[in-house]
């Protein structure tokens, strides 16, 4: 056989691959972020730093196939049932585990980002730059240090694009001690340095940023159930989101470019919403049970994103209208944090009636100790003696792109019997007094004991009324309904936006 017959057939081969390869793939398409992507690394950074000391250029992290494919998984358990997994050979018997049919392929160029400048090929990606903070750093000093005060009294334009994102609750819950641990020693600009160069990778990067490809694969035989496993993941990138707080309207991604799609597959977002239908699983795990338009809102992503946070804060719901907190019941939307909180100078503490409620879990969220009192205050989730540390919220809230407007969907995941036969206790906690107070109290509710499946749907269908009423409100007042704020009270100065204050070192519920 000659050369030329031999490269001759080695091209051939590679050919046929191809053409066997290309015909597992079942969709392959484009996607961009919407809303800004606010995903992570081992670090719990969006970017990658070139580089340890003062850095100039830095890399925007994707989204991986394993996270995609993972939350897809999670959308087809609440709206397919386990059987459709075990259909595509995933189980959580080990032993009878197999390759999945079914397989997810990410392809993209990493964003290289100029820091000073924060654009990347010519657009903007960031919303704080190296260039900015000496401006952020004169901005905080103004406000005696305090950098929650940034989100209420700000006169500086040049970190207004900064503050659009930071000043949104769940961003500045997570980015705003690392912010403030700057100002907690003595010494200027330079000293703070390092600090600032730790805030600006932890932040979400802008919308229209990021994009990659998308291809799932099936295996031979398995076409309808990966064409099915599209259906879930389109649904997945558009409604449900991925990275960190996507139960909030981050991390949304939109298709853009379709190269391949089995006939069968419709990829217009309200076509995708429509092929699922609430599911019924009874058991425990959250089931989809539909969508409910909330708002439409017109405007910059990060106002509605702000009004959205907000939204979903106990400290808001407390002034709408003016209420105790023991009486929100938001553990059902997954939240809030938890936080410290303590009294010292107490002449009298009473804990009789929130023992009788807790029981001998008492111990397990307060102490008293002469007359200072500490508790952990919001929510408390126990399996037995265990604390739950997360609670996973029975509401997404997601923020889509429609007519030149954004609109705010909340998507509801509720389990058929109620999750609380695998969560065996919750408890509401809070303090009450104040310094040198002559009497301070601990308060607790039980949150679990009497609910069921109607009692929890009517809970969540009353927090979706609550969250839907301050978007309106919000809406029609620019964007926040009582001005830019966090919404929480912070430790290094408790802050309220509304009619009455935490006081210092309290943190908002």
């Amino acid at each position: 056989m000659s050369e030329g017959q031999t490269g001759g057939n080695y091209s051939e081969l590679i050919k046929i691959a191809k053409g066997l390869a290309d015909s597992e793939v079942v969709f392959r398409g484009t996607f961009v972020n919407s809303t800004p992507w606010w995903g992570g690394n081992y670090d719990g950074n969006v970017l990658e730093l070139e580089g340890e000391q003062n850095p100039s250029y830095a890399y925007v992290t994707m989204p991986e196939a394993k996270s995609i494919t993972g939350k897809t998984v999670w959308f087809m358990r609440t709206v397919r049932g386990d059987d459709f997994l075990k259909e595509m050979g995933i189980s959580d018997d080990e032993r009878s585990r197999q390759r999945s049919k079914v397989s997810v392929i990410v392809r993209g160029q990493p964003v290289r980002v100029d820091l000073d400048s924060g654009k990347a090929d010519g657009k903007d990606v960031l919303y704080l730059k190296k260039k900015d903070l000496k401006t952020l750093d004169e901005a905080v000093e103004s406000k005696g240090g305090k950098v929650y005060k940034l989100c209420t009294e700000n006169e500086m334009k040049e970190i207004e694009e900064f503050l659009s994102v930071f000043c949104i609750p769940r961003v500045f819950l997570r980015v705003g001690d690392t912010l403030s641990k700057a100002y907690k020693s003595s010494g200027g600009f330079d000293s703070r340095y390092p600090k600032f160069l730790e805030v600006i990778p932890k932040l979400p990067v802008k919308p229209n940023t990021v994009s990659f490809e998308v291809e799932v694969r099936a295996e031979r035989g398995s076409e309808s159930l990966a064409m099915e496993f599209t259906k879930g993941l389109l649904f997945t990138m558009y409604y449900l989101g991925v990275g960190n707080g996507a139960n909030r309207g981050f991390g949304r991604f939109k298709l853009i470019k379709v190269d391949k799609a089995r006939e069968g597959i419709t990829t217009d977002p309200r076509k995708v919403l429509e092929s699922f239908t609430p599911f019924k699983r009874d058991d425990s795990f959250p089931s989809y049970k539909g969508k409910l338009e909330l708002v439409r809102m017109k405007g910059g992503v990060e106002k509605v994103l702000n009004c959205v946070g907000e939204a979903t804060t106990k400290v808001k719901w407390k002034t709408q209208p003016r209420s105790c907190g023991k009486d929100l019941d938001t553990w059902v939307l997954g939240l809030p944090r938890k936080g410290k909180d303590s009294i010292k100078g107490c002449n009298s503490v009473d804990t009789k009636e929130a023992k009788q409620i807790a029981g001998d879990m008492f111990n397990e969220f307060a102490t008293v100790k002469g007359n200072q009192v500490n508790v952990e205050s919001g929510y408390s989730f126990f399996i037995g003696k265990r604390e739950v540390s997360r609670r996973q919220s029975y509401v997404v809230l997601s923020v889509n792109e429609e007519g030149g407007e954004h609109v705010v969907y909340a998507l509801k995941f509720i389990p058929d019997k109620p999750d609380t036969e695998v969560v065996t206790k919750g408890f509401f906690v809070g303090l009450h007094g104040h310094q040198s107070a002559n009497n301070c109290k601990i308060e607790v509710k039980d949150v679990l004991s009497k609910v069921n499946a109607v009692v929890l749907n009517k809970l969540i269908d009353d927090a979706i009324d609550r969250v839907k009423d301050y978007l309106v409100k919000c809406r029609s007042q620019g964007g926040s309904s009582q001005g830019r704020g966090t919404g929480r009270g912070q430790g290094s100065g408790g802050y309220h936006r509304g009619p009455y204050h935490y006081r210092e070192g309290r943190r908002g519920r």
